[in-house]
């Protein structure tokens, strides 16, 4: 069975902006709706992630999380420095889009939408080499060549891969190719959600995939809800897709850690049915239900950071009294579906 590289989730695209990072020189401003964000995409992609980060900051699960990352920076000084520039950046922005392509994994983008400035990407540790590329300051964040990042005005700020961030450039100088369709990635984005997720392989990749497209959202208004929808190969394929769910479903429920953080309405809430060769999925919690499995979360979370703190301070391994292990924690099988199961994958 082939496996499957789904695409980038949305934390990708919150921990691209805190790795990906290097100095930028200024542009000629263009107004934000001026250029779309898909625009600045190339058409080959295969998965896209929207952010709607305005419609997340308005969620009350969106200040439980800042809290938990102010926590965990503060453990390390140096990283708390990086996450508070990364938390200025996302504070004023409004949308993120990442795109990736199966095709090769080191190809990908994320456009930010906002406010910015050449300092926001200045500064940070481990800087490459810069490139001028049509008048336009690259560099080479993390200290290589292969990944660029560059503020095209004020209201656009892209990093990712080398050919496609000179894309992005291209775009901000000549404007949109005209006549140029998005992909279908883009095309199939859910209008729904605080985050849209779509995948979408070319023709030629379709001819060895199991999975035709997927899309989905998650809004985290009143709750937490979220449904996808998956179009497989034949109804053989997506009746195996519907088996690995449920069977990862059951195998969650087992697991230790579910029940310490009291997971289960979580899990007992996901459902899934198959309509010939198409799979539907849902999940709904209430808020009350969220905000309890978010003060478990966090009780979890903090012991475990209390536990690697007394570790580091008595200069004991942290591995003995840190994340639960594999016992513990998710199992092996909640991953991407694998052969054993005899799960559909994307290739």
């Amino acid at each position: 069975m082939r496996t499957t590289r789904p695409p980038v989730l949305v934390l990708a695209a919150l921990l691209l902006v805190a790795c990906h990072h290097g100095s930028t020189a200024p542009t000629t401003p263009r107004p934000l709706a001026a250029v779309p964000s898909a625009a600045y995409l190339p058409a080959d992609i295969s998965g896209a992630v929207r952010v709607d980060v305005a419609k997340l900051r308005a969620t009350q699960i969106w200040a439980r999380l800042d809290k938990a990352a102010n926590d965990a920076g503060a453990l390390d000084s140096d990283a708390h420095a990086e996450a508070a520039r990364a938390h200025d950046i996302l504070n004023r922005t409004r949308e993120i889009l990442v795109a990736v392509s199966t095709k090769d994994a080191d190809h990908g983008i994320a456009v930010l939408r906002g406010q910015y400035t050449p300092e926001d990407l200045q500064g940070w540790p481990d800087e490459g080499t810069p490139e001028t590329y049509r008048g336009h300051v690259l560099d080479g964040p993390n200290g290589t060549d292969d990944h660029r990042a560059t503020v095209l005005g004020p209201d656009t700020l892209v990093l990712g891969s080398t050919a496609w961030v000179r894309h992005a450039v291209d775009v901000t100088i000549d404007g949109p190719q005209a006549g140029v369709a998005p992909s279908r990635a883009i095309a199939l984005l859910p209008k729904e959600g605080d985050i849209a997720v779509a995948f979408a392989p070319d023709a030629a990749e379709q001819q060895r995939a199991d999975v035709r497209e997927a899309s989905g959202w998650l809004s985290f208004a009143n709750g937490a809800h979220a449904r996808a929808h998956v179009v497989a190969e034949d109804a053989e394929v997506a009746a195996a897709l519907v088996k690995h769910l449920l069977e990862t479903q059951q195998q969650l429920m087992a697991e230790q850690l579910v029940h310490v953080a009291k997971l289960d309405a979580v899990i007992e809430s996901f459902r899934v049915e198959r309509h010939g060769q198409e799979v539907f999925a849902s999940l709904d919690i209430d808020q009350p239900t969220l905000d309890d499995v978010v003060n478990r979360l966090e009780a979890v979370v903090s012991m475990m950071l209390s536990a690697q703190s007394n570790n580091a301070k008595s200069g004991a391994p942290s591995s003995k009294a840190g994340a639960p292990s594999s016992k513990a924690g998710a199992p092996s099988g909640a991953g991407a579906p694998s052969s054993k199961t005899g799960a559909p994958s994307a290739r």
